[in-house]
């Protein structure tokens, strides 16, 4: 009883370590692993995706080649400072970067470091970043019509689809 115990355990560990890659591969942000020292040893298919590579083929890449600022940045083809960042921080905070494709396209992102460890000691780090182009993009339009509807002329009435008037303004 007590050796089938301790069998247990180690029986379970395959199917967490299973259940956790298939977590991991379905998840919609991209995902990524690290060494201390930048070589990568994980990425998921939505980070292989977003950065239009082969998710096998990152692991053993350097950050510094796969997280590029994209075109229309002023550091276009630079490395963003992860290595930096793992020095120092900040972890846990959102941050934002234009990042490159390999295919030349770029893209707005939102990304965030942490460190793993295991009995306080640094093991690696994680980069989670998700694309954020088209959230960008709708609060651009949405700034562009309130400019328009502030300085507009004319009366203007904003309705929703049964005819209420949800917004009105009338030019004074």
């Amino acid at each position: 009883p007590v050796a089938q115990a301790a069998e247990e355990p180690l029986k379970a560990r395959p199917v967490a370590l299973q259940q956790a890659a298939q977590i991991l591969a379905a998840a919609a942000n991209g995902i990524v692993a690290a060494t201390p020292d930048g070589v990568i040893t994980f990425a998921n298919p939505a980070a292989a995706d977003l950065l239009n590579r082969d998710a096998g083929a990152m692991v053993g890449l350097r950050l510094e080649r796969a997280f590029v600022y994209g075109s229309g940045h002023p550091d276009a083809g630079k490395p963003l400072p992860l290595l930096a960042q793992f020095k120092a921080g900040p972890f846990y905070t959102e941050q934002e970067g234009h990042l490159a494709r390999t295919d030349g396209a770029s893209f707005e992102s939102i990304y965030v470091v942490a460190p793993y460890a295991e009995n306080r000691e640094v093991h690696g780090y994680v980069i989670t970043f998700r694309d954020i182009t088209l959230r960008r993009r709708s609060e651009a339009e949405l700034r562009l019509a309130a400019a328009v509807f502030e300085h507009s002329p004319e009366a203007l009435i904003v309705a929703d689809a049964k005819g209420r008037v949800k917004i009105g303004r009338a030019h004074v």
